[in-house]
């Protein structure tokens, strides 16, 4: 079975989570067995965009770039 075939009435059994907030960036992603959610991998990145803010609360284009990156 292809990756990414799967039947409609099939839930997925790998899941993830993303949380992009102004000082880092998580991502986690589980496996769905029996009811329990098991973590597989999990990443977090120190991003600080908040710290590029301007003075009207806009994120300088530095800031943007480090999000993006």
């Amino acid at each position: 079975m292809s990756f990414f075939k799967r039947s409609a009435s099939k839930k997925p059994d790998v899941l993830a989570a993303v949380d992009l907030g102004s000082n880092s960036f998580h991502m986690i992603v589980a496996r769905l067995s029996h009811g329990q959610l098991t973590v597989i991998d999990r990443l977090r990145e120190m991003v600080r965009i908040a710290a590029g803010l301007d003075r009207h609360d806009r994120l300088s284009e530095a800031s943007q770039r480090i999000a993006l990156d």
